[in-house]
């Protein structure tokens, strides 16, 4: 299956406002997410990703998510690639999500 973009409008729609449960995963690295990000999000680094990856469940619906979709989309290709069957690339991030005005975690 291919890797399916998702806009946050979409994410809200389809995740965030329902009771489908997923795995929402921020591939910025470190410093990054602990400035600010996505609520509910867990870090597994792009530079880390490889060796971390097993850490997701297979299970559910994968959401990956970076500052503007370019990381996450290697991210997602790389779990598609590995057998992912429902993978999804935040396509406008971390920037995205902040141009709404929408609430963020931080530290």
């Amino acid at each position: 299956m291919a890797v399916q973009e998702l806009t946050v409008e979409q994410y809200q729609e389809l995740f965030k406002n329902s009771d489908k449960d997923y795995s929402l995963v921020d591939v910025r690295e470190v410093d990054e997410f602990k400035n600010v990000r996505v609520p509910d999000t867990i870090n597994i680094p792009l530079s880390e990703f490889q060796f971390r990856f097993s850490e997701i469940p297979t299970d559910k619906p994968l959401i990956l998510v970076c500052q503007t979709g370019v990381r996450s989309m290697m991210a997602a290709r790389f779990m598609d690639a590995n057998g992912y069957d429902e993978v999804y690339n935040f396509t406008e991030g971390t920037v995205g999500w902040l141009k709404r005005g929408l609430a963020v975690e931080q530290g």
